[in-house]
């Protein structure tokens, strides 16, 4: 497939692919944080959870420091690009969607013009990393559940030796009086346990634009990336078009579908900036930004 280096021609080869599988590039504000826009918009269905998605990308990154330090730019240090990235509308990169990619637990498919590409989430991540992936959290979560259990478990049964003991050289009388108390400890114990119950599910959970809490979803989300340094979400051409994207590739070569004809009237992603308009326009950056930073290459490596 031929590469164009213009941007409108880029725009039209990566509508035309996207549309022989039955995608296409939604609209999605290029104001710097046109990335965690995109990822937001796969994950949600709404783009506007991107700033919380940015710190959390940036806080799963500082936490796995010695995973992610190696890739960034040689002229600034790993945590200057962290407090740079921390600030709304600097533009992210590859090295984010991979951050992202381990820590959703979601593989990362990026279309862009005549190149196609899946970021991993578990290439090279091993569970002995505390936090983990995705998976791993979930795992952590469940042993530690088994492990309350286990020791709940445990106390009961030296509980109820305890209880043996304490009748054993009892009369009947003082045995009766024993169990009745002992009883009373047990519904109390019950009580105490949906007190507990009640309490967690009374706990706030975040608040999200769109559906609200992550979904459960196809494990891989799509964005596409433009050549001029831009990223959008991708959607299926049937949809839907609003909410949880859920997307299905169509396999090339399948042709056209009457459902196709209506993309016409799909809402189109932005048009590539003129020079004159992208010279005009500065980029709110933190810090300065590294030579090359902002637009992904199929070169750059994946973190191990």
């Amino acid at each position: 497939m031929q590469l164009f280096t213009d941007p409108a021609q880029s725009t039209l080869q990566l509508t035309a692919q996207l549309r022989s599988l039955g995608l296409y590039a939604a609209p999605t504000l290029g104001d710097g944080n046109c990335l965690f826009r995109a990822l937001s918009d796969q994950l949600w269905g709404t783009p506007n959870n991107h700033l919380r998605l940015r710190q959390e990308i940036c806080d799963w990154m500082e936490a796995n420091k010695e995973r992610y330090e190696g890739f960034v730019d040689e002229d600034r240090t790993f945590e200057q690009h962290i407090r740079s990235m921390r600030v709304p509308s600097t533009y992210g990169g590859h090295l984010e969607l991979s951050a992202f990619a381990h820590l959703k637990g979601r593989n990362v498919k990026v279309i862009q013009p005549g190149l196609v590409y899946v970021i991993e989430w578990n290439c090279g991540w091993t569970t002995s990393n505390e936090d983990g992936g995705n998976g791993d959290k979930v795992a952590i979560k469940e042993n530690a559940a088994e492990q309350e259990q286990q020791e709940e478990e445990e106390e009961e049964e030296e509980e109820e030796e305890g209880w043996e003991n304490d009748e054993a050289g009892l009369n009947e009388r003082d045995r009766r009086r024993l169990r009745r108390d002992k009883k009373k400890i047990d519904k109390g114990k019950k009580e105490k346990s949906r007190g507990k119950a009640k309490e967690k599910a009374k706990e706030p959970t975040p608040e999200l634009e769109g559906d609200g809490n992550e979904e459960p979803q196809a494990d891989t989300v799509y964005v596409a990336y433009h050549d001029w340094e831009h990223f959008s979400s991708i959607r299926n051409l049937r949809g839907p078009h609003t909410g949880i994207p859920m997307v299905v590739e169509r396999p090339e070569g399948q042709g056209k579908t009457s459902e196709d004809d209506e993309e016409e009237e799909l809402p189109q992603p932005p048009p590539p900036p003129s020079r004159k308009a992208a010279a005009a326009t500065p980029k709110a950056k933190a810090t300065p930004k590294a030579k090359g930073k902002g637009k992904t290459k199929a070169t750059l490596p994946l973190p191990p």
